[in-house]
């Protein structure tokens, strides 16, 4: 689409009509106007969305994935734990084979 999208767009700045619009002072300053208020606008909105999520006390999604991986490594520690638990009790379960110097 972004392809289809790029063809439409040179298409237009190829035409006579573009070329004359372009060449339009008034048209032109209210275009670069909009778009300084569009990101104006967008630099806003990400500030309040920032405060409100601080306000709220969420975490950061950088934190979240630190905390995943920490959540990770502790659960594969646990489960190496756990195996050597094992493997230390699995012998107590057996009786112990009589030694050769015992008969």
């Amino acid at each position: 689409m972004e392809s289809r999208f790029a063809k439409i767009f040179a298409t237009l700045l190829q035409s006579d009509v573009a070329t004359r619009l372009t060449q339009n002072e008034a048209l032109m300053n209210a275009l670069m106007r909009a778009f300084s208020v569009s990101m104006e606008l967008r630099q806003l909105l990400d500030q309040r969305i920032r405060a409100l999520i601080q306000g709220l006390d969420l975490a950061q999604q950088s934190e979240v994935e630190g905390l995943r991986e920490e959540l990770a490594t502790l659960q594969d520690r646990l489960a190496e734990l756990e195996e050597r638990l094992a493997e230390r009790e699995a012998p107590r379960g057996r009786k112990r084979p009589a030694s050769r110097g015992e008969d």
